[in-house]
């Protein structure tokens, strides 16, 4: 509430997952299929826009849908209270709003845009990165005991296609004249265009080292190749 009050919204994205229930329950209700959208119907007092309601315990919530974006925002929230008579009463308020002219005010500014703009370029970036996660564990899952995996990386931005390919080199080093080890090299193969100064590539790169073995800084590096010889069984755990 005092990041609210001073104005520090960005401090609290993303806002779709504030800890309040009308906020929660409107997340929940609202999903990336529109066939699926889950809400009581269209608050009859918003003539001038169309706010579809949205109930949780005592609290409502009014949901705008962009018709250029198909994005829903949550615009207005409040307690039913006192049969809907009380004057802070949500639906009194929706009322008040649309009788007085201003229910337009609840519609997003263009402040509102641009956080969600944050919001939506954050989202995709910790998915990317997750998903970097999850290949690095396939890869490894595959060649834990000894071998070879390649997987190639797409740019966040999904119509950009392929962003590099990442391939992992593991060898067991065992034998009673040598030190036992697990031997791990990961080299990086970006596309054209793409260079080791780039931030996002440079992203992959730690995702992926420090997925294999944390931290990242503790690995040799030669070019785009970087190598690490850990205890045996770290690989592994």
């Amino acid at each position: 509430m005092r990041a609210v009050g001073d104005e520090r919204y960005e401090d609290l994205l993303p806002l779709s997952e504030l800890a309040h229930p009308i906020i929660r329950k409107t997340a929940e209700s609202f999903t990336d299929t529109a066939s699926a959208d889950n809400y009581v119907g269209a608050i009859g007092s918003a003539v001038s826009i169309r706010l579809l309601e949205i109930k949780q315990s005592q609290w409502r919530g009014g949901v705008w849908t962009d018709p250029g974006t198909g994005v829903c925002w949550l615009v207005a929230a409040g307690r039913a209270k006192g049969g809907h008579e009380d004057n802070d009463d949500f639906y009194k308020f929706v009322e008040r709003e649309e009788h007085n002219g201003t229910i337009t005010r609840l519609l997003p500014t263009e402040d509102d845009k641009r956080l969600l703009k944050l919001e939506t370029a954050a989202r995709i970036r910790t998915e990317w990165e997750l998903n970097i996660q999850r290949e690095v564990l396939v890869a490894l899952q595959e060649i834990c005991g000894g071998g070879i995996a390649r997987f190639d990386v797409n740019h966040p931005l999904a119509r950009l296609g392929r962003f590099a390919t990442v391939e992992l080199y593991v060898e067991l080093v065992r034998g009673e004249d040598r030190i036992a080890a697990d031997e791990v090299i990961v080299e990086f193969f970006p596309q054209r265009g793409v260079n080791f100064n780039e931030e996002l590539y440079w992203q992959l790169i730690v995702r992926v080292l420090a997925s294999v073995y944390p931290p990242a800084q503790g690995w040799d590096r030669v070019g785009d190749a970087f190598h690490q010889m850990e205890e045996p069984g770290s690989l592994d755990k």
